[in-house]
Formats: structure tokens, C-alpha cells, sequence
């Protein structure tokens, strides 16, 4: 530790101090991530979000649809295939750009 403050040109408590506050960041972006995929995941799982008779789900944003678009071209044909058969699998419609525009 005290070869690699030195290379930072720092102390060793303000080195270890910078790690410390460095790895706090860092769990806390990867708790507010958990939480988001939690709670994605629970609106997946709710057979209610799902129900016909329910509310219409809103329409995608243009950054939603953006995103998903650029996933899709970056996964290629291959893993849509096994994602979208997942998907089927569990019960969830297969979302097409042709949708966004309904």
C-alpha cells in the first residue's frame, strides 16, 4: 500500500482514504442498480402488469426504444433468438419496433 501511495505521490492515509471513499461510490452505484433491477424484475413477475383487463402499459420512450434497439443489433440474430424464446418461455410478449408505433 505505502509503494502504491507513493507512486500517486499521496500519504498513505490519504491514499487509503481515497480507496475507502472510492469503494463507498462504487457500492453505492451497484446498490441503486440492484434496487432498478429488483424492481424491473418485480414489474416482470407481476402477472397483474400483464393482465388484459388491467391499464394499458405506457408507451415506450424514444430512449427505451433507442436502447433496446442498439442491444439488439449488439447481441445479434443468435441471442435475440435464445432471449426472445426465454421470454416466450415465461409468458411475456415479444416486444417489435412495429409495437412502439401503435
Amino acid at each position: 500500500m505505502e509503494v502504491a501511495a507513493a507512486r500517486r505521490g499521496k500519504p498513505l492515509s490519504t491514499y487509503l482514504r481515497d480507496l475507502i471513499d472510492d469503494a463507498h461510490e462504487l457500492h453505492c452505484t451497484l446498490t441503486a442498480l440492484q434496487r432498478e433491477v429488483t424492481l424491473l424484475h418485480d414489474r416482470l413477475d407481476d402477472p397483474g402488469e400483464r393482465s388484459a383487463t388491467g391499464p394499458a402499459a405506457p408507451a415506450p420512450t424514444a430512449i427505451q426504444v433507442e436502447t433496446l434497439l442498439l442491444l439488439r443489433a449488439l447481441a445479434g440474430p443468435d441471442r435475440m433468438k435464445a432471449v426472445q424464446g426465454e421470454l416466450k418461455r415465461l409468458g411475456h410478449e415479444i416486444w417489435t419496433p412495429g409495437e412502439a408505433q401503435r
